[in-house]
């Protein structure tokens, strides 16, 4: 019922976008995947839903599944900035800690 009503109401779509992105900014990132999974049920192919899915990923030091994320934003939209921006700063850490390591 809930992705029937979300199809036919872009309005609440991008109302859960926002509330995803409030979510996040307050830590609240179990509520803040929530509407994330209920945008992509009805939008499989939302790039801010999956770029608020990555950023949650990255602070979480899931790394690995965060460049998967910016990535899939990228193939959705490759003009979605602040996913480059996410991407390049993973690699330049990344870069960083390998020279660390060495």
């Amino acid at each position: 019922m809930t992705r029937k009503f979300l199809k036919n109401n872009h309005n609440e779509i991008q109302a859960l976008l926002a509330l995803a992105n409030i979510c996040a900014n307050r830590g609240l990132r179990e509520e803040a995947r929530i509407c994330c999974d209920l945008v992509l049920e009805s939008e499989a192919y939302n790039p801010l839903a999956y770029f608020v899915l990555g950023q949650l990923a990255n602070e979480e030091g899931e790394i690995e599944n965060a460049l998967l994320l910016f990535n899939k934003v990228l193939y959705l939209n490759h003009e979605f900035f602040p996913a480059l921006i996410e991407l390049a700063t993973i690699y330049e850490f990344q870069g960083t800690a390998k020279k660390l390591l060495n």
